[in-house]
């Protein structure tokens, strides 16, 4: 009879609560506890084990070495206690704490391992320490950020660990170099509400190649010449339309002058010519009255 264990679920509405290795072991936290689900042979139940009361308070965010190898299995808890706490999951014991969080009244929002020997956590007002482990050396960040924040999540960036991302309750993502004293690199834009999860592309080179990149840059330069093009020949037209029309009206106002002075020109002649004829007529007649009289 095989022997099979129903672990605890994980944390509800936190988005870091989560971390799987590159063997498929699965880590969460589950309230205070921190359950580690190693994988078995599919005919097996898995290799489950606890680590009970790992912080005082609900657990808010777990990560893992992105080195995850034998000898180097490591985790990173931060908690609702404020309290960052970095595991040796081979043994499930707990190698080191910080606990510079405890100062800040705000929420904890998460750690995350930031290459093999830092770790960065931050709180929900923009708090961030720099743990080195390796030296058990703490640096804080108090004005990373020159406006008010209220940060939701972050993310390491797994090529160059000096750059975290942080997502915003505003639905901003903001880049940040926190190299020396820290400083924003850029803030974009991509959500109307808050973000809730980051993660950086997993590979070193960029996904997008140049070709594409030309290809759409010079589609849409093509794209704003035939608008323009379009909209310089519908204003084309629209200038020989109105020329158009000029000249239908200037024509039609030479011409109708000029029909109505022949017409009267030619009449006014021929009422001249019957007039001057109709005098003689009567002239003559009065000589003929005049010539019989006689």
């Amino acid at each position: 009879m095989n022997n099979l264990v129903i672990p605890p679920s994980p944390n509800w509405y936190e988005s870091k609560i989560l971390a799987c290795t590159v063997d498929n072991t699965l880590i969460y936290g589950s309230k205070t506890e921190i359950v580690i689900i190693k994988p078995r042979p599919y005919d097996e139940p898995a290799d489950i084990k606890v680590i009970l009361h790992a912080h005082y308070e609900r657990i808010t965010s777990i990560d893992v070495n992105p080195n995850w190898e034998l000898g180097n299995m490591l985790a990173v808890s931060a908690g609702e206690d404020r309290v960052v706490k970095l595991w040796n999951i081979e043994d499930c014991s707990c190698k080191c704490v910080h606990n510079a969080h405890t100062s800040n009244s705000d929420k904890l929002i998460g750690a995350c391992f930031a290459g093999n020997d830092k770790i960065v956590s931050v709180s929900e007002n923009g708090f961030i320490t720099i743990w080195r482990t390796l030296t058990n050396e703490i640096t804080p960040l108090k004005n990373v950020f020159p406006f008010k924040v209220q940060i939701t999540t972050l993310a390491t960036c797994p090529h160059s660990p000096w750059l975290v991302a942080f997502g915003v309750r505003q639905g901003l993502v903001i880049i940040t170099d926190l190299r020396k004293n820290g400083k924003i690199l850029y803030k974009m834009r991509g959500h109307d509400k808050s973000i809730i999860s980051l993660s950086w592309c997993p590979v070193p080179y960029n996904v997008f190649p140049r070709n594409t990149i030309k290809r759409i840059a010079d589609t849409k330069q093509s794209d704003e010449k035939s608008v323009e093009h379009n909209i310089d020949a519908s204003k084309d037209s629209e200038l020989n339309n109105d020329n158009g029309v000029q000249n239908n009206i200037i024509e039609t106002s030479e011409t109708v002058p000029t029909e109505n002075q022949e017409q009267t020109s030619q009449t006014v002649p021929e009422n001249q010519e019957q007039t001057s004829q109709n005098n003689e007529d009567v002239q003559e007649s009065h000589l003929d009255d005049r010539n019989d009289n006689q």
